[in-house]
């Protein structure tokens, strides 16, 4: 069975399947792939949780996570604090476990909440927390519960936001903007994973 066959089988979204199809190699796909939000589905879906492997993945979602901290409240240090433990945990910095991660989640969707019932609409800031969260998220849940893949997408709806867009529904607006922003997020995630996941046979 070829990638393109192994990627179906994992369920991976039928736009990143056919995209992927003009591409003979997934390693040729992941050198050119514009959109972090597939890449992070693929890593948080191949890597075991407490392995090398998965806590840089939970390195690279806190990297494009701050993508959104220009977007919180200046007194809303939650999200930022989160990802902070999500990287300390991850580079397995002393004194700090699992226990620290679950707090540090849990003050993330407390962010997030009260962001959200404070600014009516969910805000640009509610969504750059929801990333936070989505990203250290990884840190505790094996592959079937991972968000890590929400990361970008969150941070790509709260750039919409703040750009006053969220309730445009004229794609040619919209596309570069989310285009800019997932692709950011992409060369993030090769940053620090330039060498395509190996699929199960």
């Amino acid at each position: 069975m070829n990638y393109i066959g192994r990627l179906s089988k994992m369920n991976a979204c039928t736009a990143a399947v056919e995209w992927c199809a003009a591409y003979p190699t997934l390693q040729r796909a992941w050198d050119a792939c514009p959109d972090g939000q597939w890449m992070l589905w693929l890593l948080g879906d191949t890597a075991r949780r407490d392995s090398a492997r998965g806590r840089k993945t939970v390195l690279a979602g806190g990297r494009c996570a701050r993508l959104g901290l220009n977007y919180l409240p200046p007194a809303e240090t939650r999200p930022r604090k989160a990802i902070e433990t999500g990287e300390r945990w991850a580079r397995r910095d002393r004194g700090v476990g699992i226990r620290d991660v679950r707090l540090a989640i849990a003050a993330a969707q407390d962010a997030e909440i009260h962001l959200e019932s404070t600014g009516g609409a969910r805000s640009a800031g509610s969504w750059a927390a929801y990333a936070a969260y989505a990203a250290v998220s990884a840190a505790i849940h094996g592959s079937q519960h991972q968000k890590i893949h929400y990361v970008a997408g969150a941070i790509y709806t709260a750039v919409l936001i703040a750009a006053g867009l969220a309730f445009c529904g004229d794609p040619d607006v919209i596309a570069p903007l989310r285009g800019f922003t997932l692709r950011k997020c992409a060369d993030i995630v090769r940053e620090f994973f330039p060498r395509a996941p190996r699929l199960a046979s």
